[in-house]
């Protein structure tokens, strides 16, 4: 049987400062963020919003406070609750690396196939750089052949410089704050019209 966690016509993938703006409207709020975050007081552990602080890395060091399966235990006891009907956030910083790997891992735990949970993900961000530390750690968690999700995610996109960029990153930053704003808005405009023909 499928199970049915969090629906992906509900689930959107933000950076942190889309998510501060608007994640009062959403019912539930997956945040990923750095240790240090400007954003680390934003969002608050309660029924409706999990947090969790970890680095953007991907290479095992004394350094850097990595992700790990206690994050990937909890943020999926957190996905246990979500309802189909409920409006999913998942965020990171820049939306495109934490973010989306988790979104990934946590629609294939919710019954999508790794190749649709994967098109799914790149069809909401295109420019979405997985962070592979958190695809093996749901790889092992979901009982997945060893690099099945990063092979298929390989066939989406060309790894570059990109994901450890960080000056670059910066540069695109605002864009895709606007660009997750306007979708929302645009989401948000097909709903309510929904409701309005339903009325009627």
């Amino acid at each position: 049987m499928k199970r049915k966690f969090i629906n992906p016509n509900n689930l959107f993938i933000m950076t942190a400062r889309s998510a501060y703006e608007c994640h009062n409207d959403f019912t539930k709020t997956i945040s990923l963020l750095d240790p240090t975050s400007y954003y680390s007081t934003a969002f608050q552990n309660n029924e409706n919003n999990i947090v969790r602080f970890f680095e953007d890395e991907e290479i095992l060091s004394f350094n850097h406070k990595l992700p790990n399966l206690m994050d990937i235990h909890a943020v999926l006891e957190f996905v246990d609750k979500i309802k189909t009907d409920d409006v999913v956030i998942i965020h990171c910083e820049a939306g495109r690396s934490r973010s989306t790997a988790m979104a990934i891992g946590c629609l294939i735990y919710s019954g999508l196939s790794v190749e649709q949970a994967v098109d799914k993900v790149f069809e909401m961000r295109p420019k979405a750089i997985p962070n592979e530390l958190i695809l093996s750690l749901f790889e092992f968690e979901l009982n997945l052949e060893e690099d099945e999700i990063k092979n298929f995610v390989h066939k989406k996109y060309r790894k570059n410089d990109l994901h450890f960029n960080w000056d670059m990153k910066k540069q695109f930053e605002m864009k895709d704050d606007n660009d997750d704003l306007d979708y929302y808005l645009q989401y948000l405009t097909k709903i309510n019209s929904i409701k309005t023909t339903v009325l009627e």
